[in-house]
């Protein structure tokens, strides 16, 4: 029961803060937001050896959902401006096995640290790996080529609901 109530407090903190947070990316640029949310990872697993029990850690747990929902959004977007045109689902395809490739060796990794050092170390690492993966990507994402100005300020939460491919595609990640 812990565990599934810190893993619920990750996700639904994510799933909820996406919309808005992926608003901001279109409104603010996509490089804040994608920086902004590896601060919170790296801040938030820095945090997670010091917290013991369900409470705490679900806690800041969903602050790393925070984090999650600045910059899923906004990485999803970067790689659809880059896509050429006829080439998204490609380019959506190299973005899952880096997405999922990295959750693989992550763990994996994570799992050598903490069989070797502890929890608390694997935690430690994983807020230096983002926090220097946080530095590349400070210098290397350029600020003009991440904004991308709304060309309709006005849409609404109804509207994106009445879509059918934001159904289908809501759909499809549930299930999955």
């Amino acid at each position: 029961t812990g565990v599934g109530v810190i893993v619920a407090a990750h996700m639904m903190v994510a799933a909820v803060g996406s919309v808005p947070l992926g608003r901001a990316s279109d409104v603010w640029g996509r490089r804040s937001l994608l920086l902004a949310g590896m601060i919170i990872s790296a801040v938030t697993s820095a945090v997670l050896p010091l917290a013991e029990g369900a409470v705490p850690l679900a806690i800041i747990y969903g602050a790393a959902g925070v984090g999650v929902a600045a910059f899923t959004p906004s990485a999803l977007s970067m790689v659809g401006d880059a896509a050429a045109s006829g080439a998204a689902g490609r380019a959506f395809a190299w973005y899952t096995i880096a997405h999922y490739g990295a959750i693989g060796v992550g763990s994996f990794l994570g799992g050598v640290v903490a069989q070797v050092a502890g929890y608390r170390a694997a935690f430690l690492v994983s807020a230096g790996v983002v926090t220097a993966t946080f530095a590349v990507g400070l210098m290397s994402i350029e600020p003009s080529k991440t904004h991308v100005a709304s060309t309709d300020a006005k849409a609404t939460f109804a509207d994106v609901r009445r879509n059918l491919i934001v159904w289908g595609g809501w759909i499809v990640s549930f299930c999955g």
